[in-house]
C-alpha cells in the first residue's frame, strides 16, 4: 500500500463543539478526505464528555462547562502559531478545493481580513447570514418580524466581492486579525460574533471578502437544538445585539432595540395564547415559543431574562454581560485560562 504524503498548509482550522458528536465526525472524516493538503486541526469540546480525541485532530482540548463559542475560539488560537486561521462549526462540510481557493485568495491580498464562501443550507439554498449587511434597526425589525425572506435577493450570493460581514460558521482569517483588540469579545457565549469581527477589520481600513465561485454545507443548529428549549437561545442574542450596538454605535441604538423587542412581544405573544388551545399535537413547539415570547418580554422592559434552562455560564441580562471580565488572548500580556487536555 502506497503512503501518500500531504502537504502541509500554513493554516489552522479550529471547531469548537458542544453535543454535535456525529455531525463534528462527519466534518473531520471529510477533512482527512483531502489529496493533496492536510492543515492543523484543533478542536474544543466545550462540556466534554468525551475522553479519545477524535481522529483527525491535531489537538484536542476539553472545557468541563460551556463557557461559549468565543470563549473557546479565544483558547484555541492561542494554542497555534499558524499564520492564517479557519473558524469551522462542526456541522458544516467543505471540500479541500473550497479551503485552497480561500486560501490562495486571502495570501494575495494583504488588506483582506477575513474571507468566507457561500455557504448552502441542507436543501442547497444559500444561507443568508453568509452575506449580510451590519445590523441596524431596519434589519432587526424584518429578522424579528420573519419578514427578512421577502427582502432577500438570492442574485446576491451568486457574485464575489467585498461584503459587509459573512458568516463564522465557514470564515477564515489572518490570525493577526482575529487576535486584534483581544480577539473574540467572550461577553456573550454565541452569535454576533462575525459580525464584531468584520466591523472591528473594516475600521481598521481592511476588507472582507465574499467568495461565491466556491461553497460549503452547513446545517445549522445542530447544537442549539441539544437545549431543553432551543428557542430560548434567541435571548442570548438580543443581549449580542445590545452589546454590539454598544461596541458600534450608542445607547440610542440599544433604546430602539428594546422598543423593537416589545413590540414583537406584543404581537406574538398574544398569537401564541390565540393558538395554543388550537395546537392539540403541536402544542409542546407552541409553548417553547410561547415562554421565548415571554422571555422576550421581559428582557424589553427590564434588561433581563430568567435564566431558564439556559448553561449557567451564559449572561441573562444586559448588566451581568457588562460586567463580566473580558479574559482574551493577546500575543503579550497574561494567558487565558487554559482547557483540559486530553
Amino acid at each position: 500500500m502506497t503512503h501518500i504524503t500531504k502537504k502541509p498548509l500554513s493554516l489552522c482550522i479550529i471547531i469548537v463543539n458542544w453535543r454535535a458528536q456525529q455531525q463534528l465526525n462527519l466534518c473531520l472524516a471529510g477533512l482527512q478526505k483531502w489529496p493533496r493538503y492536510a492543515a492543523e486541526v484543533i478542536i474544543i469540546e466545550n462540556e466534554g464528555t468525551t475522553t479519545e480525541p477524535p481522529p483527525g485532530a491535531t489537538q484536542f482540548w476539553s472545557n468541563p462547562e460551556n463557557e461559549g463559542f468565543a470563549f473557546a475560539v479565544n483558547q484555541a488560537l492561542k494554542l497555534t502559531e499558524q499564520p492564517f486561521v479557519l473558524l469551522l462549526n462542526p456541522d458544516c462540510l467543505i471540500d479541500e478545493p473550497t479551503v485552497l481557493t480561500l486560501f490562495e485568495r486571502i495570501q494575495s491580498d494583504p488588506n483582506m481580513a477575513f474571507i468566507g464562501p457561500k455557504v448552502l443550507d441542507q436543501d442547497g439554498h444559500p444561507v443568508r447570514a453568509c452575506r449580510r449587511d451590519f445590523h441596524l434597526l431596519g434589519q432587526l425589525t424584518r429578522q424579528y418580524l420573519l419578514l427578512d425572506r421577502w427582502f432577500s435577493s438570492a442574485k446576491r450570493y451568486d457574485v464575489s466581492g467585498v461584503a459587509p460581514c459573512i458568516q463564522g460558521s465557514v470564515m477564515m482569517g489572518r490570525r493577526e486579525m482575529f487576535l486584534a483588540e483581544g480577539g473574540l469579545d467572550d461577553r456573550v457565549p454565541l452569535y454576533l460574533d462575525d459580525m464584531d469581527l468584520c466591523k472591528r477589520a473594516q475600521d481598521r481600513g481592511l476588507t472582507v471578502w465574499y467568495e461565491a465561485s466556491v461553497t460549503a454545507q452547513h446545517i445549522g443548529g445542530v447544537s442549539v437544538q441539544q437545549l431543553p428549549n432551543p428557542k430560548l437561545s434567541s435571548l442570548v442574542s438580543y443581549v449580542a445585539q445590545d452589546l454590539y450596538f454598544l461596541k458600534h454605535h450608542s445607547w440610542l441604538h440599544v433604546i430602539g432595540h428594546h422598543v423593537l423587542l416589545l413590540i414583537c412581544s406584543l404581537i406574538f405573544l398574544p398569537l401564541n395564547l390565540l393558538l395554543f388551545p388550537l395546537a392539540l399535537t403541536r402544542t409542546r413547539h407552541l409553548s417553547q415559543y410561547l415562554v421565548k415570547h415571554a422571555a422576550m418580554f421581559c428582557y424589553a422592559i427590564t434588561f433581563w431574562y430568567p435564566k431558564l434552562s439556559l448553561p449557567r455560564h451564559w449572561p441573562h441580562s444586559l448588566k451581568q454581560a457588562l460586567k463580566k471580565q473580558k479574559d482574551l488572548p493577546s500575543k503579550a500580556g497574561p494567558k487565558p485560562k487554559q482547557p483540559e487536555q486530553v
